[in-house]
């Protein structure tokens, strides 16, 4: 308020601070005032409708705590994006290296590309899953659901251009998600100008 005098913003702002069990007997009590002065606190929170101002005050606060958290959640959702993404990365280095000298008993790869682009995934905001395990010890299979059809196949039993072939799909899905997040950030920077 334009009228408000610097003692009057200075208590305001001070009963804002006090937070949601906040009291004008309790900013009095702070600043080692008497009861007496509550009155004069009174009287400045009717004149400058301090009631109002204190809600809308933590309204502005509650929104901002939300903002950060969301803020917060879309950092950790790209991180963790991030570091499925080098799991899975190293893990189509590891089979491909696997695979040139013949020694694909890559369990190990397998599984941390499983959990490298599973943690891609979920943190994406991915709803399916993408399966590979590995049947009661046996060899590792790999299933994908396409259209509702489940494919299995054998890791082990990849020829190198099966191999390249994957890793051709995993760089592209790669690169149309990398896309799509940057398609949403330039709609958002369009929307915003």
């Amino acid at each position: 308020m334009s009228d408000e005098s610097p003692r009057a913003l200075a208590a305001f702002d001070a009963y804002c601070e006090l937070g949601p069990d906040r009291s004008l007997a309790k900013l009095a009590d702070k600043w080692g005032k008497n009861k007496s002065y509550v009155n004069q606190l009174q009287r400045w929170s009717s004149q400058y409708s301090w009631q109002a101002r204190v809600k809308k005050f933590d309204h502005d606060q509650a929104l901002a705590r939300q903002k950060r958290r969301a803020r917060q959640l879309d950092d950790m959702l790209d991180r963790q994006a991030q570091q499925g993404e080098r799991a899975t990365q190293l893990a189509l280095e590891t089979i491909e290296k696997l695979q040139r000298y013949d020694e694909l008993q890559g369990q190990q790869a397998v599984t941390l590309f499983k959990a490298g682009a599973d943690v891609e995934y979920r943190a994406r905001g991915g709803a399916e899953r993408v399966e590979l395990t590995g049947k009661d010890g046996g060899p590792v299979v790999n299933s994908v659901t396409v259209d509702g059809t489940l494919i299995s196949f054998n890791l082990r039993e990849l020829t190198r251009e099966e191999i390249d072939l994957v890793k051709a799909i995993a760089k592209s899905m790669h690169d149309r998600q990398a896309g799509d997040e940057k398609d949403d950030g330039d709609e958002a920077e369009t929307s915003n100008a």
